[in-house]
C-alpha cells in the first residue's frame, strides 16, 4: 500500500503497536491526521473493532475494511474475502502440499 500511495495521491500513515489498547490509544493520536481509516484483516483489530469505530465515528472518518466482519459491525464499506473464504482456501493450499505433495516457497 505504501508503495502504491504516492501513485494516487495519498499517504499512508503508520502507528506501530503491540496490543489493543495502544491500538485504540493510536487511533486517538492518527485521528486528526487521516482522511480515512482502512481496517485490515486482524485479530487485534477485530478484537477492539467497536472502540477503532468509536474513535473514528467521533472525528467523522469513515472506516473502510478488508471485509465483510467489520463492515457489518458499522464499517463504511468492505472488499476482499471473509473469513470463510480465507479458511476454505487455506484448508485447499494445506492439502495442495500434504496430500499432493506439493512444494512450498
Amino acid at each position: 500500500m505504501k508503495k502504491l500511495a504516492g501513485q494516487y495521491g495519498f499517504t499512508v500513515v503508520e502507528k506501530a503497536v503491540t496490543n489493543g489498547t495502544e491500538m485504540v490509544a493510536a487511533a486517538n493520536l492518527i485521528a486528526k491526521d487521516i482522511d480515512i481509516y482502512y481496517a485490515i484483516q486482524d485479530n487485534t483489530v477485530a478484537s477492539y473493532f467497536a472502540a477503532i469505530l468509536d474513535v473514528f465515528n467521533k472525528s467523522k472518518i469513515p472506516v473502510l475494511a478488508t471485509n465483510n466482519v467489520f463492515s457489518n459491525a458499522g464499517g463504511l464499506i468492505s472488499q476482499g474475502t471473509t473469513d470463510y473464504n480465507i479458511g476454505y482456501r487455506s484448508g485447499e493450499i494445506a492439502a495442495e502440499i500434504l496430500l499432493k505433495g506439493k512444494k512450498t516457497k
